[in-house]
């Protein structure tokens, strides 16, 4: 029996969570510059900054395919409990994902050309940064129905020992439901709602890299386990 290469692959969201965290440290923007500050002070930042923002930009374009890899392994054991009839939840956990994972590059190319040009005129940065960061926590639906797509498969596995543990499928629904504030960011300047607030950006990018991690490792044991073999659920 080949080995299942998805339990390998799906080791390389982390890795990217790894590069992502330590590009925005790099870049400044943990915490985010915030959505308050006049047009001036945030291109001047990007004048100050900008190598740093070039390079990091950079690296989370370049590496952000590593989360297609991730979102292939999880696709790869929701197919599996599927088994031969219809797979269409495999499938939108696939097309969510790589809808999901657009939004990184739409990010970092607008820090790109806002940070490209030096002399370009604070009205263009400014606006430049809005969508940068308004696109990285403002379309949440996609990430959203991607929880609840996975949360759903994994409640349908009715094999006396499923691939999945049940209170995967519950931490899926749960992380789905985190994102849901980022909706609103483009109507807030501060508080929690803002872009760089509590419920839009800290705790939805604290969810997002436990769920990377902990779908890597369930992914990784269920890609361990042969069809043919039953192994009980810790």
């Amino acid at each position: 029996m080949k080995k299942d290469r998805s339990g390998d692959l799906v080791w390389a969201g982390p890795i990217f969570i790894v590069i992502l965290v330590a590009a925005f440290a790099f870049m400044g923007f943990l915490p985010p510059l915030p959505p308050s500050w006049g047009k001036e002070q945030v291109a001047q930042y990007y004048r100050d900054n900008q190598t740093q923002i070039l390079a990091g930009s950079m690296l989370v374009m370049q590496f952000s395919g590593l989360m297609f890899l991730w979102v292939a392994g999880v696709s790869s054991q929701l197919r599996r409990i599927e088994g031969e009839g219809s797979r269409a939840l495999s499938y939108a956990q696939l097309l969510f994902g790589f809808l999901a994972n657009l939004l990184f590059l739409i990010m970092t190319l607008s820090w790109t050309v806002a940070a490209f040009r030096a002399d370009r005129s604070a009205e263009l940065v400014v606006m430049l940064n809005d969508l940068g960061w308004l696109a990285i926590v403002m379309p949440v639906l996609s990430v959203s129905l991607q929880g609840f797509v996975i949360g759903l498969a994994i409640l349908s596995d009715s094999r006396p020992t499923p691939l999945f543990p049940r209170w995967a499928a519950y931490l899926n629904f749960w992380v789905g439901v985190l994102f849901l504030p980022g909706a609103v960011a483009p109507f807030f300047k501060t508080g929690p709602f803002a872009w760089n607030g509590f419920l839009v950006f800290w705790v939805p990018i604290a969810a997002f890299i436990g769920w990377v991690f902990l779908m890597a490792w369930l992914v990784s044991r269920a890609a361990a386990v042969p069809d043919d073999v039953k192994t009980a659920n810790q």
